[in-house]
């Protein structure tokens, strides 16, 4: 008996995964015979992903490339943990793969929120470099995530001025002061409604 736990011991993993926007990491204990089809179904119905949401997320482990740059290497799904070499201190993220054709009726309120964030971190990484108007439109909609709906009395010209404009602009389009930024990110929070805080 002592053997078969040993055994099932030595083929457990403990495996952390950033979702999204590194904000967030969530740690799991795998088999390392499971295959990561079966962990990303874990992922996804801990997450409340429709079927939808389903296949446009997947698991990719952050690696370097040549010149120390990091780069995605997307598991291969029908393989285990074990094939690909995924250990403890392996670097894993769940985050967007496909983004062909998103139907906005047939993914939920927490995808839409996962697909904002996940764009706001690549443009503020430099990944997608973005015009000034398209930076301020990747925010404002992650703002009316966190803040929700404008509201006049919570809501003035300068409510940023708590938390900073560094989580939501990237540096390649910050040539303005402060007080451009807040009235432009403030202006465009006003019109946006729906996405639930």
């Amino acid at each position: 008996m002592t053997d078969v736990v040993d055994l099932v011991q030595r083929h457990k993993l403990i495996i952390s995964i950033y979702i999204i926007d590194e904000t967030v990491k969530k740690s799991f204990s795998v088999n390392v015979t499971s295959t990561v089809l079966e962990f990303h179904a874990l992922i996804a119905e801990k997450l409340g992903l429709s079927e939808e949401g389903n296949r446009l997320f997947s698991i990719c482990e952050v690696v370097d490339d040549d010149y120390g740059e990091p780069i995605d290497r997307w598991l291969d799904y029908q393989k285990t943990f074990g094939d690909q070499y995924i250990t403890k201190k392996s670097y894993l993220c769940f985050k967007l793969k496909y983004l062909k054709h998103i139907a906005p009726n047939l993914i939920n309120e927490k995808e839409e929120e996962m697909i904002h964030r996940q764009f706001l971190n690549l443009a503020l990484k430099n990944y997608y470099p973005c015009s000034e108007k398209k930076a301020v439109d990747i925010a404002s909609y992650v703002l009316q995530i966190q803040f929700g709906d404008y509201n006049k009395r919570k809501h003035r010209v300068g409510y940023l001025n708590k938390i900073g404009l560094n989580p939501y602009l990237p540096s390649t389009v910050s040539h303005h002061d402060s007080a451009y930024w807040q009235r432009r990110l403030f202006l465009k929070h006003k019109t946006r409604r729906g996405i639930p805080k």
